[in-house]
Parts: structure tokens; C-alpha cells; sequence
């Protein structure tokens, strides 16, 4: 059972200095973007000198760095002992339903980090590596402890594959901040997505179990057709 994220809860976990800076940063990120993000503007609204800034996060790529992996950390917080508890792989579709209910908590921070991850601007700095270090780690470590227990196809390699979850996630995210899916149907799609992008990579002992989830999601969804995920540019229509 994935706890629920509430809807604007900016970062309360975090105490002191570095939370309020980091509940602005986020507030900021939403109106403006994260290119239009400056230091001085950051510490002023914060509260802070601005060599308190610096002295607290170094840089503006460091700081953007922390929001990214305090969004990591808000997304594993709303994992329960519950699911901890579970195999790798059902670890793993609880981290992709918990990563779509943030956005839905947060739709103007999510709206404004898509749009900085398909932008080309170079000032991001390691943005796009930051996001796939720390939202794209916890799913290789999972997608390699499937390899251990033998449920990941031995010719998978989980760093790509947990790249790709990353991009299917975001890519549905995308979607679903231009109104293409609905908000009651967005974590479904979002979960669709990333078990049709594992089906081919899975052995014999999931494959059937994803099969049937996939097939109840897309009618739940009110698809006649159930696509599964083959390479990069094939589906397979059950």
C-alpha cells in the first residue's frame, strides 16, 4: 500500500535553513523554471544572505542536485514497511505508482522539471544525470536483485532498462500535464507504461503474472488492445 502524498506538502521533513530554502527552491522552480532560478533571488525570498547559500549547497547546479534528490526521498517516503517487505519486483511497481502520485501532488513542481528535462539549455548543469542517479537508482538496484533471484532475463542490463523506466515515467508525466490523461488515470497509465516496457525483459515466472496485470489495467483503462513492449520501435498486441 503506497501512503498518500499530499498535495503541496513541500519538503516539511526537512529542518532548519536548508528546508525553507529548498520549500522556496521548489515554489520557485514551479513559477519560473529551473533556468530562471538565480542565487541572490533564491536567498532573498529564502530569508538568507546569499552567502549563506553558497555556503550551504556551493552552487546553483548543487542545489539543484538536493531538490532532485529530496524529490527521490519524497517519492520513497510514501513506500511503506508494507511494500519494503515485498520481492524486488513488486518493490519496483510500488517506487513507479509512488513516482506517478507525486506528480499528482505536485503538478506545477512536475510540470516545471519536465519541461527543464526535455530542454536543451546547457546551464542545467548535471540536472538530467542527477535525475537518473537518484530517481533511476532505486530502480536498478531492485532490477538487479531480480537478476539475482532470476526473474530478470540474464541479457538485460538493468542500468538501461532503469534508464528507460525513467524516460516512460517522465514521457506519461509529459503526457498527462497537456490533459492527455486524466488525473483518476494517470497512475494506471503510468504503471501500464513501465510493465510493458519490462514483459520482454522478465523470465518465464513473471511474464504471465505482467501479462494478465497488463491486460486488467488496459481494461480498466478502456483499451480493446493490450500492447507489449518488444525493442525499441515493436509492440506485440496480445
Amino acid at each position: 500500500m503506497i501512503a498518500a502524498i499530499k498535495r503541496d506538502n513541500h519538503l516539511g521533513e526537512v529542518p532548519g535553513k536548508r528546508g525553507q530554502i529548498l520549500r522556496e527552491l521548489r515554489r520557485q522552480i514551479g513559477v519560473q523554471g529551473i533556468a530562471g532560478i538565480t542565487m541572490r533571488d533564491l536567498a532573498l525570498a529564502s530569508g538568507v544572505a546569499t552567502k549563506t547559500l553558497y555556503n550551504l549547497f556551493g552552487s546553483k547546479d548543487a542545489l539543484i542536485s538536493e531538490s532532485v534528490r529530496d524529490t527521490y526521498k519524497s517519492v520513497m517516503g510514501a513506500i511503506t514497511q508494507s511494500d519494503r517487505d515485498l520481492d524486488a519486483f513488486e518493490q519496483l511497481i510500488s517506487y513507479a505508482s509512488a513516482s506517478a502520485q507525486f506528480n499528482l501532488a505536485e503538478p506545477i513542481y512536475t510540470r516545471a522539471m519536465i519541461y527543464a528535462y526535455y530542454s536543451a539549455d546547457t546551464s542545467l548543469g548535471s540536472f538530467h544525470q542527477d535525475f537518473h542517479n537518484y530517481i533511476g537508482g532505486a530502480f536498478k538496484d531492485l532490477l538487479l536483485q531480480m537478476r539475482q533471484t532470476g526473474d530478470l532475463q540474464p541479457w538485460s542490463p538493468p542500468h538501461v532498462i532503469a534508464r528507460q523506466i525513467v524516460e516512460s515515467l517522465i514521457s506519461t508525466a509529459a503526457e498527462w500535464t497537456k490533459d492527455i490523461w486524466q488525473d483518476e488515470a494517470f497512475v494506471d497509465t503510468s504503471l501500464l507504461s513501465v510493465l510493458s516496457l519490462l514483459y520482454v525483459h522478465l523470465t518465464d515466472r513473471l511474464q504471465s503474472q505482467v501479462q494478465d496485470r497488463i491486460k486488467e489495467l488496459s481494461k480498466k483503462l478502456g483499451d480493446d488492445q493490450v500492447y507489449l513492449r518488444n525493442g525499441p520501435d515493436i509492440k506485440i498486441v496480445l
